[in-house]
């Protein structure tokens, strides 16, 4: 296993974050993101993985997502993402996406 993702998997259980989730997908790239499944989680445990270390948090329930990349070019394109259409921590090639969607459809 990356060595990041055991410590982030100790984080979360030592600020007992697993709480009514079912599922918890990490992906360690540029940084580390997550993708929760559960039911009956309270919506802001999304904060709470931001302050663990996780730089995104995507939940199961169906809300459009803004994906946010750190040194985005245009700081004025956000892009909504339905849920499971976009999950991955790779933030270089994120931003590389990203920059040239916008540069096409916003410049």
């Amino acid at each position: 296993m990356v060595p990041e993702i055991n410590e982030l998997l100790q984080k979360i259980k030592e600020t007992d974050s697993a709480r009514n989730l079912s599922d918890i997908h990490i992906a360690v790239g540029d940084s580390a993101i997550a993708f929760l499944k559960g039911r009956g989680y309270d919506r802001a445990i999304s904060d709470k993985y931001r302050t663990i270390g996780f730089s995104g948090v995507m939940l199961d329930d169906d809300t459009v997502m803004v994906l946010h990349i750190p040194g985005l070019i245009s700081m004025a394109c956000s892009i909504l993402l339905q849920p499971t259409t976009f999950f991955q921590a790779h933030w270089s090639l994120n931003k590389k996406a990203v920059d040239l969607f916008c540069k096409n459809y916003f410049h």
